[in-house]
């Protein structure tokens, strides 16, 4: 099987916090159903070369969710007949006399050629998020790993790579409130965090309800004007904050914590 969705592990980016949106999201996707690597699910639209459609019985009705390599890429629906990649939409573009999924992956990819489970969808979810405002802040993460260098008798000889190592997260974000107002079913950050008080329905990214709640941090990225660059979704995974300091002077709460994950993951896409 070959895996066509340009999927990026980013080490270090710098962008311009003011054209970005920074998110807490829950772990709420609803049932997830894997519709890639079917074998004769998906074919090429006659409208547009590499966008395929699908035409299984798995997606009955418009998903809310999608998910492409562990990515949520479900704010990237396009438009039929002119999606890029990592683009997908809603329809009938092809005569087909009913709507269903269309989507484009790099290299004009077929879904039924990817590796089973690594395209999903979810046709009811409720997902729960907060956006988080940074003010005069920033994020910053680290992906770490363990070289092992082994000697032979005195002198070095093979190399291997030791134990994986979490993913670093830190980040400031504006101090308005540490809890929510009763009843709204809109949380702080803080609250999001810890899935408390007006989070306390939130659900853990986790799919391990027996480990601490966790939740996915998600960066936007789309440069403006759209034509200085592409947009780029950036996921932290699992993330539990370790350490919160909350300065009153400046109004801001600093937030450290490591994800259940060795590496970022990014999708980017043409605006």
């Amino acid at each position: 099987m070959h895996n066509f969705a340009k999927i990026w592990t980013p080490v270090f980016a710098t962008i311009d916090l003011k054209y970005a949106t920074i998110k807490v999201k829950d772990g709420s996707t609803g049932s997830l159903v894997s519709v890639a690597g079917g074998g004769s699910d998906w074919t090429e639209s006659g409208s547009q070369a590499g966008a395929f459609h699908y035409g299984g019985a798995s997606i009955p009705t418009k998903p809310v969710y999608v998910e492409l390599g562990g990515v949520d890429i479900t704010l990237n629906e396009g438009t039929l007949g002119a999606l890029v990649e990592n683009e997908w939409a809603w329809g009938d573009d092809d005569t087909l006399g009913a709507s269903t999924m269309y989507i484009n992956l790099p290299g004009d990819g077929d879904p039924d050629n990817l590796i089973a489970a690594y395209l999903k969808v979810s046709l009811a979810a409720t997902l729960k998020e907060i956006e988080v405002k940074i003010g005069e802040g920033n994020l910053t993460y680290s992906e770490n790993r363990n070289i092992e260098y082994i000697l032979d008798r005195g002198n070095l000889d093979d190399v291997r790579e030791g134990d994986q190592v979490p993913l670093d997260v830190s980040f400031d974000f504006q101090w308005e409130y540490i809890v929510g107002s009763s009843g709204s079913a809109i949380p702080t950050v803080e609250e999001a965090l810890k899935g408390t008080g007006e989070a306390a329905a939130w659900v853990s990214t986790d799919s391990d309800a027996c480990r601490p709640f966790a939740v996915d941090l998600e960066i936007t990225y789309a440069p403006v004007p759209s034509t200085c660059g592409d947009q780029e979704v950036i996921t932290f995974s699992d993330f539990r904050y370790e350490t919160l300091d909350h300065d009153l002077r400046e109004g801001t709460i600093s937030c450290a914590g490591k994800c259940n994950v060795t590496a970022a993951t990014a999708v980017r896409t043409a605006q």
